[in-house]
């Protein structure tokens, strides 16, 4: 996620970061999980904080939600050390503005990282809560240079910060993980989440017509999605290909070499289902590029815009057939290097530089 890419770059930079995933939900408004105070631990620099037990977020009853979101804020600057008067507050998700009410003198950073609104489950009391923040927010963050249009963000409190790549990725051709070692090439990947924005009915047909390609995905399934009966027969129907490899949620530092082990990469989005992608800049974009491999994409905006000197981009499946064949043959956009290279000018390091000279001078004035 790029929050976590994110924080941890400015904790290494000195910066006194806490995060939170807010309030636990709870029938009735209270929970009693184990244990019941708040947890505090520290990853990557980052000092986490989970919430405990005690009253709980209902989904239904708003001013009891906003009660409990501005609870845990007060309750979490008590128990962080010299927290009690924060500098910044961050914000990545309209869910969470009541959390930061009460922040009395903080400056507001409201770091967008998808197109909300167009998400499935997007509740009517978050329109309110999106244009509060946009229009508090001493500083908005923009994930996708598409986001300011679509989500009429004010360009002068606005900074366009696409997604980065870890360097890790840039080293990943060595070994191949022994999970793909099975698997013949050619091996055409996706890698992320399982759920209605991947399109497995293009999968399936693709799987069908190039029987002589192994169609590796590589993620979790969601289990939210699973609930729909036609989302859960697409799995099942991709999943009785021999063709295609389901290989499930796998350890992040196994990424790198998962990727660049793909004969050809896929950002292949369903956009009638999962409409957000459209202006989204995917993580995986420049992780594909580092890894060198060919990569072809649904015609996403970031996309269009900006890469399609190295990505090829398909709508039909006789436009997908063709373009992956191509790929697999050493036709398409672009070369190794020049996808390495494109991808190196996105390192997060380079996108934490520019945040933190940001966050600074707010501070300064």
């Amino acid at each position: 996620m790029n929050r976590q890419q994110m924080l941890s770059r400015l904790a290494f930079r000195g910066w006194d970061v806490t995060y939170s995933t807010g309030a636990r939900s709870g029938r009735g408004g209270v929970t009693f999980p184990l244990p019941f105070r708040e947890q505090i631990a520290t990853e990557d620099g980052v000092r986490i904080v989970e919430a405990g037990g005690g009253p709980a977020l209902t989904g239904r009853d708003g001013r009891w939600d906003d009660y409990v979101a501005r609870r845990l804020w007060r309750r979490v600057n008590r128990l962080v050390p010299g927290a009690s008067v924060p500098d910044l507050a961050m914000v990545f998700h309209p869910q969470f503005e009541p959390y930061v009410r009460d922040r009395g003198a903080a400056k507001l950073v409201f770091y967008i990282y998808d197109d909300y609104a167009l998400q499935p489950g997007w509740a009517r009391r978050n329109d309110h809560r999106l244009r509060t923040l946009v229009d508090a927010a001493d500083l908005i963050v923009a994930s996708s240079p598409r986001f300011p249009e679509t989500m009429a963000l004010p360009g002068e409190r606005t900074l366009v910060l696409p997604n980065g790549v870890d360097e890790s990725f840039f080293h990943g051709s060595g070994h191949i993980p022994d999970i793909l070692a099975g698997i013949p090439e050619p091996r055409i990947g996706y890698t992320g989440w399982v759920n209605r924005k991947l399109d497995l009915a293009l999968i399936d047909e693709l799987s069908r017509r190039h029987a002589d390609f192994n169609w590796v995905i590589v993620g979790p399934i969601q289990e939210f999605d699973m609930r729909e009966p036609r989302f859960r027969e697409a799995v099942a129907v991709s999943g009785r290909r021999p063709n295609v490899h389901f290989l499930g949620r796998r350890p992040h530092a196994e990424l790198p070499a998962l990727m660049a082990h793909m004969t050809v990469n896929l950002m292949c989005y369903d956009i009638g289902s999962a409409p957000w992608m459209k202006h989204a800049y995917p993580l995986k974009l420049n992780e594909y590029l580092a890894s060198g491999a060919p990569v072809v994409s649904s015609p996403i905006d970031v996309v269009r815009a900006g890469f399609t000197d190295l990505v090829a981009t398909a709508t039909t499946p006789d436009e997908w057939s063709e373009a992956i064949c191509r790929a697999v043959e050493g036709a398409g956009p672009g070369d190794r290097a020049t996808r390495i290279a494109r991808a190196r000018e996105s390192l997060w390091e380079h996108r934490a530089d520019e945040l933190d000279g940001q966050l600074t001078a707010l501070l300064d004035h």
